[in-house]
């Protein structure tokens, strides 16, 4: 070896022993990196400090979990068409994807049982979820459907408010399912949405019960009782 070559090798840094290391990746709201579902099932994703692209205007809560680890949500569809129906039950399809929830479309809801009924209109919003609300959890609710809307909207919209309806806000990035605007091209929730859902229902511990009736026998009106529009969609 000439002298040359020696004394380039004496200036280059000694070769790294052992496998190379990953790049470190962040963690946290600004990343989508995480699985949509977790083999631990529904917990709050590590290092996620709080909902991500959330519309400050907006407001909803959570319903509470019971003593399972999914929270069972039935939506009342008696009272809507047969298309509405089926976007529903497309709905509850994408929403079934999060370990924490279990969406049913039924004809009614079982007594004591965590119910958002359903109802179609002629005039109004794209769509609007009223929820009642008590100790800071959804614990009811109902959706009105706007029946003038195209074939296209009507599922954007019912994917949308059943968002709603199980405790998901706006979001602030557009054309996206829980952005306020209605679309005529988007119809499922993405990774965010879902780890939302992770972030609100995986930080419950599940309380042991699974109705939402009173058991302290006192009289509603001794709750906190709110119920007001959470949601009013407008056509973009």
């Amino acid at each position: 070896m000439n002298a040359t070559i020696l004394a380039l090798l004496a200036v280059l840094p000694a070769a790294t022993t052992g496998p190379l290391s990953e790049p470190t990746l962040p963690v946290g709201p600004s990343t989508n990196l995480r699985p949509v579902v977790s083999a631990a099932g529904c917990v709050a994703p590590s290092g996620m400090a709080s909902l991500i692209d959330q519309d400050p205007t907006d407001e909803q809560l959570p319903w509470r979990r019971g003593g399972s680890d999914k929270v069972t949500i039935y939506f009342d569809a008696s009272k809507v068409t047969r298309a509405w129906r089926a976007d529903l039950e497309y709905g509850s399809r994408l929403w079934n994807k999060s370990p924490c929830l279990d969406a049913r479309v039924v004809d009614a809801c079982p007594a004591e049982a965590n119910c958002v009924s359903a109802a179609v209109v002629k005039t109004g919003e794209d769509g609007n979820f009223d929820a009642i609300e008590r100790d800071g959890h959804t614990v009811g609710g109902h959706i009105d459907f706007l029946d003038t809307l195209s074939p296209a909207e009507k599922k954007n919209v019912a994917v949308h408010e059943m968002g709603h309806a199980i405790g998901l806000k706006h979001r602030k990035t557009s054309h996206v399912l829980m952005n306020g605007d209605t679309y005529s091209d988007v119809f499922t929730p993405d990774s965010t949405d879902y780890q939302n859902l992770l972030f609100d229902y995986g930080r419950q511990e599940p309380t042991g019960g699974h109705t939402n009736s009173d058991t302290d026998n006192d009289d509603d009106t001794a709750d906190d009782l709110r119920c007001g529009t959470r949601d009013a969609r407008r056509a973009s």
